[in-house]
């Protein structure tokens, strides 16, 4: 209910307010079709899920983390579309987008009503859980770039080389730079993996101290 009502909303504002306020009526109402309609539902999925655990606490809680994490990786997904599709200024939406799945998985996590009903693998790795979200929006905001293939030159003007990284809002991601699809998804993958791995670790000592 929350996903249509909120992307709703966000697909009427983002297709209705380029038609009254901009002069281009072809490309000003994609906004809604392309950017507030899918980042409105995602934020409305999220946030139903934690007010749904948040009212049936002891049944949903497992439940709605499970959706948070679909919407997490729905929510990368989208920003790779973004970043190879729209250009970086669409990709800042992707990027509130999921520091608003960080705000909302702690409060899944941590909340007064939702924090006592998790089992305990949940209440022991949800610390991994928050720190995987948190660096996947850093590697948003911080996304590694590269040159275009239209650039032939290797070096960036204003600068001695080309960089490693750049900030999300770098007038040179519209200009000299373009973002390297292939290596953020890669760290992506990495961290997730890491993460896994550190959940697996944590899992096995526990195990080992148990039967100790």
């Amino acid at each position: 209910m929350w996903a249509v009502i909120v992307g709703g909303v966000g697909f009427l504002g983002g297709f209705v307010g380029p038609l009254l306020l901009s002069d281009s009526n072809t490309l000003g109402p994609l906004w809604g079709i392309l950017v507030t309609g899918p980042i409105g539902a995602l934020a409305g999925g999220v946030w139903g899920a934690v007010r749904w655990a948040a009212s049936n606490a002891k049944a949903a809680v497992g439940q709605a983390l499970q959706w948070v994490v679909v919407i997490w990786l729905i929510a990368l997904a989208y920003t790779l579309l973004s970043f190879s599709r729209f250009g970086p200024h669409t990709a800042l939406w992707a990027l509130g987008l999921q520091l608003f799945l960080l705000a909302a998985t702690a409060k899944l996590l941590w909340g007064k009503r939702t924090s006592p009903p998790l089992r305990s693998w949940p209440r022991r790795f949800r610390s991994i859980v928050v720190a995987g979200i948190f660096l996947g929006a850093v590697m948003t905001a911080f996304p590694p770039v590269t040159s275009p293939s239209w650039n032939t030159s290797a070096e960036v003007p204003g600068s001695t080389s080309l960089p490693h990284l750049a900030f999300l809002l770098d007038s040179r991601l519209s200009e000299t730079l373009t973002v390297s699809i292939r290596t953020l998804l890669l760290e992506w993958v990495a961290v997730i993996i890491v993460a896994g791995a550190a959940g697996f670790a944590m899992a096995k000592i526990r195990t080992i101290g148990d039967e100790g």
